[in-house]
């Protein structure tokens, strides 16, 4: 009996340390916790991102606040990125370097040194700052996060609004979904059947 008490302490403890000190670096794609064994809410997420810039340039230094919509909301775990907006770019690669001041905070490496940002502790937070720097010019980015208000209750791909490198082209008009990219290879084809029938007459 005192064997299997504390096998089950041991077991909650291991849990409970793996939770609070922020995900495994095989989350750093996906950016999933898989380790809660529930799907992610569908709702709308009552956290944003946000950030004191619009553009950047190389070694500029963006401010990054992750917090609630609203003054009820707190949470515990939070997985932080800054990533690529572009049409058929690699967004699943994390980009530029972060710093933390907190201790509540940590710095992971998923695509270099310090490109994402976790929870270190299990503590309830209210709110995160943390700076951004781009040391090359990486593209247009939104930053993105996963947020865990508990264990079993936790938002992902939560985005700020997007930041323009300014030394990029404007960034062209994209869909998700693929509706919208149907359109210019309908018109390409409408077009080249019109073009074959002006070259029979």
């Amino acid at each position: 009996m005192f064997q299997l008490y504390v096998a089950l302490v041991t077991t909650l403890a291991s849990g409970i340390n793996c939770f609070s000190s922020g995900p495994p670096l095989t989350a750093c794609i996906p950016m999933f916790p898989s380790g809660h064994g529930v799907s992610a809410q569908k709702s709308d997420a009552p956290y944003q991102i946000i950030v004191n810039q619009t553009a950047y340039k190389v070694n500029d230094t963006i401010e990054v606040i992750v917090r609630p919509t609203g003054d009820s909301d707190d949470f515990l775990g939070v997985f932080l990125q800054a990533r690529r907006e572009a049409c058929n770019a690699d967004q699943d690669e994390a980009v530029g370097t972060f710093a933390v001041t907190s201790t509540d905070l940590k710095l992971r490496s998923c695509n270099g040194t310090a490109s994402a940002v976790s929870h270190n502790s299990a503590s309830i937070k209210k709110n995160i700052t943390v700076t951004w720097t781009s040391p090359s010019a990486v593209g247009h980015i939104k930053f993105r996060a996963t947020i865990v208000k508990r264990k079993l209750t936790f938002w992902t791909d939560v985005r700020s609004k997007g930041v323009t490198d300014t030394a990029a082209p404007a960034l062209p008009s994209c869909s998700h979904g693929g509706s919208q990219t149907v359109i210019p290879v309908i018109w390409n084809i409408i077009a080249f059947v019109m073009f074959t029938v002006m070259l029979q007459w």
